[in-house]
């Protein structure tokens, strides 16, 4: 994801932490919420098994679809949240690296500027 308005100067990381979150709402408002919320909304589903369907028979059907689909999009909840936890460690390990080669870089300049100045001498 490109931040079209932002300049070199203003970045303090070598990784976007906004852009990385703003990937998981686009993911997670996108795929996550919209299936759970379709599988709850069962009123159709009912409708034609009421029209069509008579006795006890139907009403433990309706139970058990009931039961399944909660179970379903709690699920999907849960791996929301793994996925969420998993992007998570994905971003800490991207700052990290960036850490990583701000202090290696640090010290790659410093042992040139102490490698020329002690060439001077």
């Amino acid at each position: 994801m490109a931040n079209e308005g932002m300049t070199v100067s203003e970045l303090t990381e070598g990784v976007s932490l906004n852009g990385a979150h703003e990937y998981y709402e686009m993911l997670k408002t996108s795929a996550i919420d919209e299936t759970a919320k379709l599988l709850l909304e069962t009123k159709e589903v009912k409708n034609a098994i009421q029209a069509g369907w008579q006795g006890r028979s139907s009403e433990n059907f309706q139970k058990s679809f009931d039961n399944i689909t909660e179970a379903t999009a709690k699920q999907i909840k849960a791996m929301n949240n793994m996925l969420q936890s998993e992007l998570s460690m994905v971003t800490q390990a991207w700052v990290d690296q960036d850490n990583k080669m701000v202090e290696e870089s640090e010290t790659g300049v410093m042992t040139e500027l102490r490698d020329y100045f002690d060439g001077m001498r």
